[in-house]
């Protein structure tokens, strides 16, 4: 393909076929400005060419850019395509679009509303990722993949309607989506992918439906304790209890929704905390079961409890498990620390400011195991008291 400058846009013209031309960057580093209106067709040496596609990068970093016109005989616009058009504030995607490439609108933080056509069929990786000025986005029921940090970084949102033909959610789909409160995710969605409402710290509900049957266990990573769940009865792998989200057989907590900030107590048969379960939280009293074994990586990070007790038949502790806790009292009623498998870096950043609490005659192999050791002190308690 060749491109040629027509009425101040560059085309790359399909010579081979005569038929069709894309809309691309111009040459020399020199920038779109202003107000651009597309025509459907073109003409060049006595031919005429059909606008099918807007280009990879063809408006790349134009901050000159205020507005763009696209004809209906548009049918895809490129990777990149308005990445960084900062001064881009309205823009009109025709119903001929069925699919919006990876990163097109990248950063264009002009933008206040977009209307995605009924024609579009799949929307690429970080497609609006850093649009932090949208606050409305009109999702239609032909969509059915929304790709990886699609909307990551999109600030200004605080609600999104997810239609039922949408199968596909990538990794970080609504990532650092800050202002965004509720959401319902349609029950065409089969899996929820991780990190897929990473630290959207303003969430506080969020309703599951039956057929999500897979859910990464990081999907509401870093969200906080205040957002409430609800899993429909009839999922098979999941079900949630007084807003926080377990897996069915009630063995494994995947996210806690703080309700009482005096007293948590897991139900029995519990033998899993996933990771970032307890993250942020301010319970004054966390009872854990006897029946827990893991507590996963990160699981108690950054929280505000002051103590814990972790029972005997405990037998794995991930890495950064508390990390940077505000814990000052840590009780481990284990009479055997060399058969916890414990990550060197479970206590970073808590350890040093807390004391830990040990049983009676475990003393001396608490005090010498190269993590434990680590603690502030290391106090035998009585068995009574534990």
């Amino acid at each position: 393909m060749k491109s040629v400058l027509i009425d101040g846009i560059n085309y790359e013209l399909d010579y081979p076929s005569y038929q069709t031309a894309t809309v691309c960057s111009l040459d020399n580093d020199i920038q779109y400005q202003g107000n651009i209106v597309i025509p459907s067709s073109v003409s060049h040496n006595g031919r005429s060419y059909r606008v099918m596609s807007i280009g990879n990068s063809a408006f790349y970093g134009c901050t000159g850019l205020t507005a763009i016109t696209m004809p209906y005989s548009v049918t895809s616009i490129g990777s990149w395509a308005f990445r960084d058009c900062t001064g881009l504030t309205s823009i009109e995607i025709p119903n001929s679009v069925t699919s919006i490439g990876d990163k097109a609108f990248f950063g264009c933080t002009g933008l206040t509303a977009i209307t995605i056509p009924n024609s579009v069929t799949s929307i690429g990786g970080r497609a609006f990722c850093g649009c932090s000025g949208l606050t409305t986005i009109t999702i239609p029921d032909s969509v059915t993949s929304i790709g990886s940090s699609a909307f990551s970084s999109c600030t200004g949102l605080t609600s999104i309607e997810i239609p039922n033909s949408v199968t596909s959610i990538g990794w970080n789909a609504f990532e650092n989506c800050t202002g965004l409160m509720s959401i319902e995710i349609p029950n065409s969605v089969c899996k929820l992918d991780e990190r897929t409402f990473n630290e959207c710290r303003s969430l506080r509900s969020m309703s599951i439906p039956a057929t999500a049957i897979e859910i990464d266990e990081s999907f509401v990573a870093n969200v906080g304790p205040q957002l409430e769940i609800t899993v429909a009865e009839d999922n098979p792998n999941y079900c949630s209890l007084d807003g926080s989200l377990y897996t069915k057989d009630m063995s494994q907590l995947i996210h806690l929704c703080e309700h009482d900030l005096q007293t948590c107590v897991l139900p029995e048969g519990i033998v899993r905390i996933a990771p970032l379960a307890f993250e942020w939280t301010h319970i004054a009293q966390i009872t854990l079961p006897e029946s827990l074994k893991e507590i996963a990586k990160d699981a108690f990070g950054r929280n505000n409890n002051k103590e814990l007790h972790i029972p005997s038949g405990i037998q794995k502790i991930g890495c950064t498990a508390f990390k940077n806790s505000a814990m000052t009292k840590l009780h481990i009623r284990s009479e055997h620390p060399e058969q916890i498998e414990v990550a060197e870096d479970a206590f970073e950043g808590c350890a040093e400011h807390c004391t830990l609490y040990v049983p009676v005659g475990t003393g001396y192999a608490y005090r010498h195991h190269p993590v434990f050791g680590k603690f502030r002190e290391v106090v035998i308690e009585r068995a009574s008291s534990i």
